[in-house]
Order: structure tokens, then C-alpha cells, then sequence
């Protein structure tokens, strides 16, 4: 009897331990990240950035990349987790048109640098957070991970409104505000146009 016992105390305290394990897991792997919808809530930090290169023209940024695609952006997770004491966040967008590196319809990852700690919205100045449902053109390169980075910040990320794409330092007020000195400035060019003016620069 007191082995029978003793072999249902150490049965449970099993159980107990692997429901403790597993809610430690879940704990450690899902507190590093918030899924926020709405960012205006948040006191906002603006980050300084001095971006290793300054891309001269959208040749220069073709050439430069491993993906080139129109996204739509999905999903965003925020970390509060510091990499040498700065949030890094990552977004998960469609590709919605490929025009290099990648397929229609698949999901990439893409790492900003920003985030939410201490309840304030981190962010470099000239190259704001993404939203969930935010249409862009990027040029990125790829990471030993799997995830993206946009090339030079803002410079390789260009919106996409009403079938138009623009530089960010034209059609974002804050971008426009404190990145001035980029060389590339698109203002409210033709989509199609666009993307047939990169294919010509990947043959």
C-alpha cells in the first residue's frame, strides 16, 4: 500500500511539474512580445539612427537587395526584449507582388528596430514602425535567420496608396521631417511603372 502510494505522489508531482513547464514555457516565450492595434496610447521615444549608407538611386537599391516585393503588412509583434538595451520588433507581411526574391502570396518576416518598454513606444525618427494593414514596396536583404531587414531604413521602404508609390520621405510627415538629406525621392509614381523600372535594372 505505501508503495502504491508513494508511485501515485511521484505520478502527480510529474504531472504538476510538466504543467508548471509548460506554463513556465509559454511564459518566457510570449512576454517578450505585445500585439498592439492602437499605438497613439503609448508615449513616443524617438531613437537616432546614422544609417551605414546612404543608397545614391533605385538601381543602386535593386542591386542591393534579396527581395524586392509589394507587401501587405499582417501582423506585428513588439517586443519589450532589449538587444544591447534597444527593442528590436518583427512583422509578418504577404507578398502581394513579387518582383524579386520571393512568391506571390508568401509570408515574410521583417525585423524593425523599436519597440514597446516600460509602456513607451520606441521608435528611430526617420524611419517610423509599421502598421498592421500598411501597403508598402521594399527592398530588403536578408538575415542568417530567415527574417528581413529593409535596406538603410527608410530609403528602402516605399508606401503604396491608391495604385501610387512614393519614398516615404515624400509621403510620410515625419520621415519627411527628419530624413531630408536621402538621395532617392519618389513622388506618387504609377505602380506598375515603378516595378517595370526595377525589372529592367534585374536583367
Amino acid at each position: 500500500m505505501k508503495n502504491r502510494k508513494r508511485n501515485l505522489a511521484i505520478f502527480f508531482s510529474c504531472i504538476i511539474a510538466i504543467i508548471i513547464g509548460a506554463i513556465s514555457f509559454i511564459v518566457i516565450n510570449y512576454s517578450g512580445t505585445e500585439h498592439i492595434k492602437d499605438k497613439t496610447k503609448y508615449e513616443k521615444v524617438f531613437l537616432n539612427a546614422s544609417w551605414s549608407y546612404n543608397y545614391s538611386d533605385i538601381e543602386e537599391l535593386t542591386e542591393s537587395s534579396d527581395l524586392i516585393a509589394l507587401i501587405d503588412v499582417k501582423s506585428e509583434n513588439l517586443s519589450s526584449e532589449l538587444q544591447a538595451g534597444i527593442p528590436m520588433s518583427t512583422y509578418t507581411a504577404r507578398v502581394s507582388e513579387s518582383v524579386y526574391g520571393c512568391e506571390n502570396g508568401e509570408n515574410v518576416d521583417i525585423v524593425m528596430t523599436g519597440g514597446i518598454t516600460n509602456n513607451k513606444l520606441y521608435e528611430i525618427k526617420d524611419d517610423p514602425l509599421m502598421n498592421e494593414g500598411d501597403q508598402y514596396l521594399i527592398f530588403a536583404t536578408k538575415n542568417y535567420d530567415g527574417t528581413y531587414t529593409i535596406l538603410s531604413g527608410s530609403q528602402g521602404r516605399f508606401s503604396f496608396e491608391n495604385g501610387k508609390i512614393s519614398s516615404l520621405n515624400e509621403s510620410n510627415e515625419q520621415v519627411k521631417k527628419y530624413n531630408e538629406f536621402s538621395n532617392i525621392h519618389v513622388k506618387a509614381e504609377n505602380k506598375t511603372n515603378f516595378i517595370n523600372k526595377i525589372k529592367e535594372f534585374l536583367r
